[in-house]
C-alpha cells in the first residue's frame, strides 16, 4: 500500500506520525522536555478555555484559503496571505489572551525577568540613554536577560514605553482591552505584581508593558508579507502559499508570546528579500544591499546574537557570487561575480554603518558590552548554571526543530535530501543557514534555548526550502493542507500540554 503513495503524501505521513508520536510521548510523560537544573520547559496540562476557539477558527480559516488557491487555476494569493496574517495573530495573541487571567497573560510575560528582564531595567533607570553608555561596568548588576546582552533591546522597551506614556490614545485603549479581557484596570495589575515580583510598577508601566506585549506578536505576524514574495521568487507561486501558511503557525512564533524575538523574524525575512534582489545585479541592487545591512545593524544593536543573520545574508551573497551556483533559477543572464561582490561590501559598510553610529555617536561602548557579556555567559554556562558543551551540541537541534514544527522540519529535511535536483537560489539560502546555524552550535557560544534564540533562522529554513517544495509535488492541495493542519494542531495542542517560559507562568493560564 506505502509503495503506491507518492513521495509527496509519504512525507505528509512522516510528519503526521512523528507530530502525533511527540505530543502522545509528552503527554503521557514519557517525554520530558527538560535537562534538571540546566533548562526546561513547564510540563502542566493547562485547561481549555472557551476562547481558544478564536485560534482554532483562525487556523481553519489558514487552510480554507490554502486549499481554495491550491485548487483554482489561478492560486489566489491574497486570501491566503490574508488568512496568514489573522491566523499568526489569533494563534500568538489568542493562545495566551484565552488563560483565565485574559490579555494580563500578556502583560506579565513583557515584566517578568524569567521571560523579559528588558522592560524593568529600563523601567529602574530614569535615564536608559545614560545607563547605555555605562553598560559594561553596570552589567552584572543588572537583571538576568538585560545582564548578558547588548543594551538595544532595553533601549527599545524604553523608547516603546515612552512612547505609551506620550500617548493617551493608547493610553484609554489599553485600559479599556484590560477591563474587557480581564475585567481589571493598570492599578489593580500593578498592585497584584509589585509585592508578588518586588517591583515599583506604576499603572502607567502596567499599560507600557501590555501595549508591548501586544507589538510584538503583531510584527512576528506581518513577516508572513516578506516571506511570501521571496517564498515566491524561490519557488514559485504555489509553494510561496504553502511556505507562508507553515510560517503563520510556526511553534515557536506562537510559544513565545509575548517576547521581542518575535521581531527578529520580520527583520530576518527583509533582510534576505532585499539582499535576494541585491544579489541578482539588477538596478537598486546597491540600494537593497545598503539598506539590508543597516537592518542587519539594527538587528544586531538589539540582539548580538542577531549577527547569525548578517553571516546568513553574507554568506548567501557570497556564494550567489560563485560561477557555478550562481547560474540557475530566474536571473541567469544576470550573473554578475564582480556586481555581487560590490553588493556584499556595501550590505557590509550598512551594518557597520549602524554600530559605529551606536558606538561613537551615542557613547555606547558595544565593544565592552560584547567583552562582558561573553565573560558572564561563559561564567553562567561554567559555575553559574553548568551547561555541558556536548550536552547542547547534540540538543540544540532537537530543541530546534522542536520550535520550527515537525511539517516544517520534513520539508527541511527533504529539500537537503533530494538538492541536487534542486539547485538556485533557495538551496543556497538552506546552506547557507544550517551552515552558519552548525558553526553556531559547535562553538557553544548559545547553549540551549534555541527554540528561541534563532526563532530569526526558522522563516528562513523554510524559505530555503522553497524550490524542493514544488519538486516533491507538496504543492498540490491535499499534501499541503494537511501539513499545515498537522503542523498548526501541534503548535495549539503543544502549547496546552507545556509552556516554554516555565512554571511561574502557572498562576496566569
Amino acid at each position: 500500500m506505502l509503495k503506491r503513495l507518492t513521495l509527496a503524501w509519504r512525507l505528509v505521513l512522516a510528519a503526521t506520525a512523528i507530530t502525533a508520536a511527540f505530543l502522545a510521548l509528552v503527554h503521557g510523560g514519557v517525554l520530558r522536555l527538560e535537562v534538571p537544573n540546566q533548562h526546561w520547559f513547564a510540563h502542566a496540562r493547562y485547561p481549555w478555555g472557551g476562547l481558544l476557539v478564536v485560534p482554532f477558527t483562525a487556523l481553519g480559516l489558514l487552510l480554507a484559503a490554502l486549499a481554495g488557491a491550491l485548487r483554482a487555476p489561478k492560486a489566489r494569493a491574497h486570501w491566503v496571505l490574508g488568512a496568514a496574517f489573522i491566523c499568526a495573530c489569533a494563534c500568538t495573541i489568542g493562545t495566551r489572551t484565552a488563560a483565565g487571567s485574559g490579555i494580563v497573560a500578556l502583560t506579565t510575560t513583557i515584566i517578568c525577568d524569567g521571560s523579559n528582564s528588558y522592560f524593568t531595567t529600563a523601567i529602574d533607570t530614569p535615564d536608559p540613554l545614560a545607563l547605555a553608555r555605562e553598560y559594561p561596568q553596570r552589567m552584572p548588576q543588572l537583571r538576568l536577560h538585560a545582564a548578558t546582552q547588548s543594551p538595544g533591546a532595553m533601549l527599545l522597551h524604553a523608547a516603546l514605553r515612552q512612547w505609551y506614556l506620550r500617548s493617551p490614545a493608547l493610553q484609554g485603549f489599553v485600559e479599556s482591552l484590560l477591563w474587557l479581557s480581564a475585567g481589571t484596570r493598570t492599578t489593580e495589575v500593578a498592585a497584584a505584581l509589585n509585592p508578588l515580583w518586588q517591583l515599583r510598577l506604576s499603572p502607567a508601566d502596567v499599560g507600557a508593558a501590555t501595549m508591548i506585549g501586544l507589538l510584538f506578536p503583531l510584527l512576528g505576524a506581518l513577516a508572513v508579507f516578506p516571506v511570501f514574495p521571496l517564498a515566491r521568487r524561490l519557488g514559485g507561486h504555489r509553494a510561496a502559499l504553502l511556505i507562508t501558511a507553515l510560517y503563520a503557525v510556526t511553534p515557536s512564533l506562537i510559544w513565545f508570546t509575548a517576547s521581542i524575538d518575535q521581531f527578529y523574524p520580520l527583520l530576518a525575512a527583509t533582510i534576505l528579500l532585499l539582499l535576494y534582489h541585491a544579489a541578482r545585479g539588477r538596478r537598486g541592487s546597491y540600494v537593497a544591499a545598503g539598506v539590508a545591512g543597516l537592518l542587519t545593524g539594527a538587528g544586531v544593536f538589539l540582539n548580538f546574537g542577531f549577527a547569525v543573520v548578517g553571516a546568513i545574508g553574507a554568506l548567501f551573497v557570497g556564494l550567489r557570487a560563485c560561477p557555478r551556483l550562481g547560474r540557475a533559477g530566474d536571473d541567469r543572464a544576470a550573473n554578475f561575480p564582480a556586481a555581487r561582490v560590490a553588493a556584499l561590501g556595501v550590505y557590509a559598510l550598512g551594518a557597520l554603518a549602524v554600530l559605529i553610529v551606536a558606538q561613537f555617536g551615542l557613547g555606547i561602548d558595544l565593544v565592552g558590552v560584547a567583552r562582558v557579556s561573553g565573560d558572564l555567559r561563559t561564567k553562567l554556562y561554567l559555575h553559574d548554571l553548568p551547561r555541558p558543551w556536548l550536552t547542547w551540541v547534540l540538543l540544540n537541534p532537537f530543541e530546534f526543530t522542536i520550535g520550527l514544527g515537525w511539517s516544517s522540519t520534513v520539508v527541511v529535511v527533504a529539500a537537503l535530501a533530494c538538492w541536487r535536483r534542486v539547485r538556485g537560489p533557495a538551496i543556497v539560502i538552506l546552506s547557507a543557514t544550517l551552515a552558519v546555524l552548525l558553526l553556531l552550535d559547535l562553538s557553544g557560544a548559545a547553549r540551549a534555548e534555541w527554540s528561541r534564540l534563532v526563532l530569526f533562522a526558522m522563516p528562513l529554513c523554510l524559505l530555503g526550502a522553497g524550490s524542493a517544495v514544488r519538486s516533491l509535488r507538496l504543492t498540490q492541495a491535499g499534501p499541503a493542507v494537511l501539513l499545515v493542519l498537522g503542523q498548526g494542531l501541534y503548535t495549539l495542542i503543544g502549547y496546552q500540554l507545556f509552556d516554554v517560559w516555565g512554571y511561574w507562568t502557572i498562576p496566569f493560564r
